[in-house]
């Protein structure tokens, strides 16, 4: 007979705030790393954590409040020379767009992209891949990454991309084939990264093949390179706490823009209280994963229907059971 393994929940016997103060540790760590990547300290800083659970919004308001400014040269105006300089980029800079903070990628990037961003912000600026999966396993992106995080000073760290001479994106923008470079990395990830880089090991020890390229490039960025921080938020049980607490601690329902935007008002504190109530009773139902969006969607529900607000919020946001 087949002996049963049951799997045990290792948040079992953790209260809410236990777990709420592992997630705290590792939070504050995550921002003391982002002082350090753009002090130049560690390069890359790669994150794990759950989309929807203000990442994105701490890597932006600490790169502002660092004073960073990046320069957008994809989203930037072009035009023909007017000139007769000779340069054999026939492409000039018309209208610059400037980012007060740091260059937020995601989902829609590409290797050309990449190379547009690390040479307009070679000695200044910032780049954060933001859960962008695709790219964190494509070779030729990880290659440009590995050459960008080198241990060696600017002058020695060289990004090579030949194809720069036959890709008509870059050729408007005049990217060279070879250029150094100097820029903080944040990439931000729900990629249990540890996780894939232990299994490939084990896998190469059974069976002596070389774990697949891009894991091997990952423990190089976390581990020679870069820091790599888990933020711990990795059952439903601790995103919702997360959530919760930002939302309290923030006043996110009770200050928001966007509700004010999109219902005409914001949440009292007793109809916060209320939303996080539901949320939580209903969280094993949701249709979608929980995140601080989740929230919003619901708070405009008291906003609309009033008092039939929990009877839509149902059909809206729950599954059929």
């Amino acid at each position: 007979m087949a002996k049963i393994i049951y799997k045990t929940d290792p948040d079992a016997n953790k209260s809410d705030q236990d777990l709420l103060n592992e997630i705290l540790d590792q939070y504050q760590e995550f921002e003391e790393a982002l002082e350090d990547v753009m002090e130049g300290l560690i390069n890359p800083l790669i994150v794990r954590g759950p989309p929807g659970v203000g990442k994105s919004e701490s890597v932006e308001i600490a790169a502002k409040q660092k004073g960073i400014v990046s320069k957008d040269w994809i989203l930037s105006e072009w035009k023909e020379r007017s000139d007769n300089t000779g340069s054999r980029y026939p492409y000039e800079l018309d209208k610059e767009i400037l980012v007060k903070g740091a260059l937020m990628r995601g989902a829609d990037y590409s290797n050309w992209a990449l190379n547009v961003d690390f040479y307009a912000n070679s000695s200044e600026g910032m780049i954060c891949i933001d859960d962008n999966d695709t790219i964190l396993k494509c070779p030729i992106a990880l290659a440009i990454l590995m050459k960008a995080t080198e241990q060696k000073i600017k002058s020695q760290r060289v990004i090579s991309y030949p194809k720069a001479a036959s890709t008509h994106e870059l050729q408007l923008r005049g990217i060279p084939s070879s250029y150094t470079v100097n820029t903080p990395i944040v990439i931000l990830s729900n990629i249990d990264f540890d996780l894939h880089i232990r299994h490939g090991k084990m896998k190469e020890e059974e069976t002596g093949r070389p774990m697949p390229a891009h894991i091997a490039r990952w423990e190089a960025l976390m581990q020679s390179r870069g820091k790599y921080i888990d933020l711990q938020m990795n059952s439903p049980r601790r995103v919702r706490i997360w959530c919760e607490y930002l939302i309290q601690k923030t006043h996110m329902l009770t200050r928001s823009a966007w509700l004010k935007e999109k219902g005409g008002r914001a949440l009292t504190a007793r109809e916060s209280q209320t939303v996080m109530d539901w949320v939580r009773h209903n969280q094993t139902h949701l249709k979608t994963r929980l995140d601080l969006r989740t929230y919003n969607k619901v708070a405009l529900k008291p906003i609309k229907k009033q008092k039939q607000w929990e009877k839509s919020a149902q059909v809206d946001f729950l599954r059929v059971v």
